[in-house]
């Protein structure tokens, strides 16, 4: 159809733009679902308990999270015009998420570690570290018209982009080991032998009931998350990949990272 948007694209690149637009979609698709389907667990949130901080920045990492990937797959599917300010405007959610996302994780863990000061200052560093590694997304990419059209398509990408993903992935590691060793500590501490730490560790056997829930969402979380986030920086660190694939992952895991972030606040609620 030579009236359509990507007869505009050389082959190659219309067919990466074209599986870009799959999976923003479809990863709005699920995102809706996701919120949709919790939304009687939000609701009891704000109706049975008091509205704290903890609850706010929950609130904040859901809807931000969720206007990162509405705009995105707008973004890659309607004529927006203005492309570059679309670009750093859609960016700019994704990094609101990724902070919020990661706050909720910092609140667990200086709830977890209460009363110790240096490991809180030294996690809070390590935090404001993957914030700031995340803001360097709206600048990373380089974005144009598609032809004479007023869709936009991405022509390069900063070397620095692959930040956006490891220092955030960095974090929610030691996070959650240092959670994990917590626990594990003082559950323990009766039967303090490596085997029985091990298994703790591994079964959540040995452990008190709140806690053996505490340590299996954050493994839930940390292995899920993990692997999606450890995919997209091979593939933002693959220079031989177009750069339509290379962010192929980014909308994808940080949705993923949000909607696991956010099951284990609730469920901790």
């Amino acid at each position: 159809n030579p009236l359509a948007p990507l007869a505009l694209a050389v082959p190659q690149t219309a067919t990466v733009i074209e599986m870009g637009r799959y999976v923003v979609v479809g990863t709005a698709g699920a995102s809706l679902w996701d919120l949709l389907s919790n939304i009687s667990h939000d609701y009891d949130l704000l109706s049975r308990h008091r509205l704290v901080f903890p609850t706010a920045v929950y609130f904040a990492a859901r809807l931000s999270a969720f206007a990162f990937v509405l705009l995105s797959a707008v973004y890659k599917t309607m004529p927006v015009k203005h492309c570059t300010t679309f670009q750093i405007a859609t960016a700019s959610t994704g990094v609101a998420a990724i902070a919020a996302t990661g706050l909720l994780l910092f609140l667990r863990l200086a709830a977890v570690y209460h009363g110790h000061r240096v490991v809180i200052g030294v996690f809070f560093a390590l935090y404001l570290s993957a914030v700031a590694g995340s803001m360097t997304t709206p600048f990373a990419v380089t974005v144009e018209r598609l032809g004479t059209t007023d869709y936009c398509v991405d022509t390069d990408m900063k070397p620095y982009a692959v930040l956006s993903a490891i220092l955030p992935m960095v974090h929610d590691m030691l996070v959650f080991l240092a959670i994990s060793s917590k626990l594990l500590c003082n559950s323990t501490r009766q039967v303090p032998t490596i085997r029985t730490r091990l298994r703790s560790f591994f079964s959540g056997k040995d452990l008190p009931a709140f806690s053996a829930a505490l340590l299996r969402d954050g493994q839930a979380y940390y292995l899920i998350t993990a692997l999606s986030t450890l995919a997209l920086v091979i593939m933002l660190c693959t220079t031989t990949l177009p750069i339509g694939y290379r962010g192929l992952l980014s909308v994808p895991t940080t949705f993923i990272s949000n909607a696991m972030a956010s099951r284990v606040f609730r469920h901790a609620k």
